[in-house]
């Protein structure tokens, strides 16, 4: 660890893994997170290794993400802060994103572009993160679950809202544990159900016999899966329940607070989404139709 020789005039209050400083003198420096050359008297440093210098825009994304972490909000308000966070850092490495993403949707033509979008966002920011233990880590793997989220709902929950509305006599139930959802599937409301909701849909239906006896969305699911032979994945407790608990519980809830995501975090929880007979490959087959 490299200490500057440059004097310091005052160390400012230090804030989760960031501490800045003030210098004398302009200093010449570059950001390790996005990599560009700066000059000013004002420098932060992560974890206290000069060798990880940060930029004023790179600190105050930090920051804004530390303070999420900290604060007092649901898992899932914390959670889309964290992805507004995410949207920025799409805006900052748009470039080196676009490419990204067009090299993404040209591999997986089989996931939503969106889907794409989120996966080569992870990759992007796998790329430009040190391989150390920073609170950033929880933007990365935030977005493969959000992968995994919105091929959820275009492969699996937007077809039973589309039965759904073919469907005469069925109401919904208005069980409080799925109402989100189906308010959603019924057309009661336009905001899709998030991951943590379809999560807790899969593990009522591989568990519960009286929730299929007396909730017309096990119909509906019935119905789905009529024209889909691969579709035993959402049934199984080994399935779509096993792997989507999982997922929450190890990385999505964890995420939304400050805690110790490590790099070995994120590999886990890539080959958990994105390895072969991973889950959104089981999404995939799941969804296929007879042809």
């Amino acid at each position: 660890m490299s200490i500057p020789l440059e004097k310091i005039i005052k160390k400012y209050p230090k804030k989760g893994p960031l501490s800045q400083f003030r210098f004398e003198k302009v200093i010449s420096y570059a950001c390790f997170r996005c990599k560009s050359v700066k000059t000013s008297k004002l420098i932060s440093i992560c974890n206290d290794e000069w060798d990880f210098k940060l930029c004023n825009g790179c600190y105050g994304r930090l920051i804004s993400l530390y303070e999420i972490h900290r604060g007092q909000k649901s898992n899932e308000d914390k959670i889309e802060q964290i992805n507004e966070t995410i949207t920025d850092i799409q805006k900052q490495f748009s470039e080196s994103l676009d490419i990204l993403i067009k090299n993404y949707s040209n591999k997986n033509t089989h996931l939503d572009n969106l889907t794409n979008k989120y996966l080569a966002t992870a990759n992007l920011l796998y790329e430009k993160l040190p391989k150390r233990e920073y609170i950033e880590w929880s933007p990365a793997i935030l977005c493969l679950c959000k992968s995994v989220e919105n091929e959820l709902i275009n492969k699996i929950i937007s077809p039973l809202k589309k039965i759904a509305s073919e469907t005469i006599n069925e109401n919904p139930s208005e069980d409080k544990r799925t109402i989100k959802i189906e308010k959603y599937i019924y057309g009661k409301s336009n905001i899709p159900p998030e991951l943590g909701a379809i999560s807790f849909l899969f593990e009522l239906l591989s568990n519960s016999e009286k929730w299929k006896q007396n909730n017309p969305i096990f119909n509906l699911i019935k119905s789905y899966c009529q024209k889909r032979p691969f579709s035993d994945w959402i049934y199984s407790k080994n399935g779509a329940a096993k792997s989507l608990n999982e997922l929450c519980q190890k990385y999505r809830n964890i995420a939304a607070h400050i805690s110790d995501l490590k790099i070995e975090d994120y590999e886990k929880c890539l080959s958990l989404v994105c390895a072969k007979n991973g889950i959104l490959d089981k999404i995939c087959t799941t969804s296929s139709k007879v042809k």
